[in-house]
């Protein structure tokens, strides 16, 4: 019986050591979840920042490119318009006591300038934005 004895004692001693080794990596896996978890809600936070950041870009876009849409319209009428002037009048200057002043055209000219500068800026914006 000492031989069984010696082996019932060696295998329970082997197994109280793999338990201590168990429990140890126990402790060791639970930090590590805990760990991981802490990563995962961090990840998720980033994600849904992003996500309102995104939605927040995206509605900036539609807006910009409403307005520029806009401007563009804008810009067509005035160079209708601005046509539809020069055709009537071709001169382009009229004479005023003998001065020569600048007629509207020139003001709608700059004008025009002014609303196409503005809507190739917005188009570069929009660009960037995408």
């Amino acid at each position: 019986m000492s031989a069984d004895s010696q082996n019932l004692q060696t295998k329970y001693q082997k197994l109280a050591a793999e338990f201590a080794k168990q429990r140890a990596q126990v402790t060791v896996l639970k930090k590590a979840v805990i760990e991981e978890q802490g990563k995962t809600k961090t990840l998720q936070e980033n994600v849904r920042q992003k996500d309102q950041s995104i939605r927040k870009f995206e509605q900036e876009i539609d807006s910009l490119q409403f307005r520029n849409d806009q401007l563009s319209k804008r810009v067509a009428i005035l160079q209708e318009e601005l046509d539809e002037y020069d055709g009537k009048n071709r001169r382009g200057k009229t004479r005023v006591d003998g001065v020569t002043r600048p007629d509207d055209n020139d003001v709608k000219d700059q004008e025009l300038q002014i609303k196409i500068q503005e809507n190739e800026r917005l188009q570069r914006e929009v660009n960037v934005n995408k």
